[in-house]
């Protein structure tokens, strides 16, 4: 007999266990050293209430007893109470959906094989974010769902997970953009109508490469859109791609005049020097 009439004591196994009468007649309380603490017998029997500020906030009592479950305007929210309190399960069709509470309310996390896959819900409801070592690692799940992004002091860079998982991409206000993160983490590729265009981010910001057949085939964008650079055993060897493609500029290391180069011209398999 308490301040509320309806308070009824359910005398069971756990002494402790308290019935509601209210409008709900399925409505438990159990009192435990959190007093708060209220279970609602649903046809889910494991299903509990915590009763905090947070009036909708719901427990439910599974395998993980620590899974607790928030009744918002999406009946499907779920809390998952880790060593992290701040983490929310979210019930979806995907039931992996899991949801982050932190400065960004927007923070929601997939547990998927990689239990380090997190969704950022943001303006674009497809932004994944991916914790992994670098905590700033972040998924763009669009049509191609390998898509990620690595949210850096430039947030717009991109990263496309593909068959070579060091393949990054950078949102620029070229979006074909790509970055490849390599052994020279400075490697980036434009997405062109050449698909194998690749730009190395060096001191020299407009150093372009391309991946052909010859994968040391680079391209340095400069006033004059058409120079290439090929990496060979000599790094000094650049290409001109002119309207004679065949011709080659060797930029060596003794030549300090801007026109002194060596020109190449390549015939067949042999090169010929002009």
């Amino acid at each position: 007999v308490t301040e509320r009439s309806d308070c009824v004591v359910l005398v069971t196994e756990r002494s402790d266990c308290v019935v509601l009468v209210t409008e709900r007649s399925d409505c438990v309380v159990l009192v435990t050293e959190r007093s708060d603490c209220v279970v609602l017998v649903t046809e889910r029997p494991d299903c509990v209430v915590l009763v905090t500020e947070r009036s909708d906030c719901v427990v439910l009592v599974t395998e993980r007893s620590d899974c607790v479950v928030l009744v918002t305007e999406r009946s499907d929210c779920v809390v998952l109470v880790t060593e992290r309190p701040d983490c929310v399960v979210l019930v979806t069709e995907r039931s992996d959906c899991v949801v982050l509470v932190t400065e960004r309310s927007d923070c929601v996390v997939l547990v998927t094989e990689r239990s380090d896959c997190v969704v950022l819900v943001t303006e674009r409801p497809d932004c994944v974010v991916l914790v992994t070592e670098r905590s700033d690692c972040v998924v763009l799940v669009t049509e191609r769902s390998d898509c990620v992004v690595l949210v850096t002091e430039r947030s717009d860079c991109v990263v496309l997970v593909t068959e070579r998982p060091d393949c990054v991409v950078l949102v620029t206000e070229r979006s074909d953009c790509v970055v490849l993160v390599t052994e020279r983490s400075d490697c980036v590729v434009l997405v062109t109508e050449r698909s194998d265009c690749v730009v190395l981010v060096t001191e020299r910001p407009d150093c372009v490469v391309l991946v052909t057949e010859r994968s040391d085939c680079v391209v340095l964008v400069t006033e004059r859109p058409d120079c290439v650079v090929l990496v060979t055993e000599r790094s000094n060897c650049v290409v001109l791609v002119i309207e004679r493609s065949d011709c080659v500029v060797l930029v060596t290391a003794c030549h300090k005049l801007r026109y002194n180069v060596l020109i190449l011209k390549l015939v067949s398999s042999r090169h010929c020097l002009l």
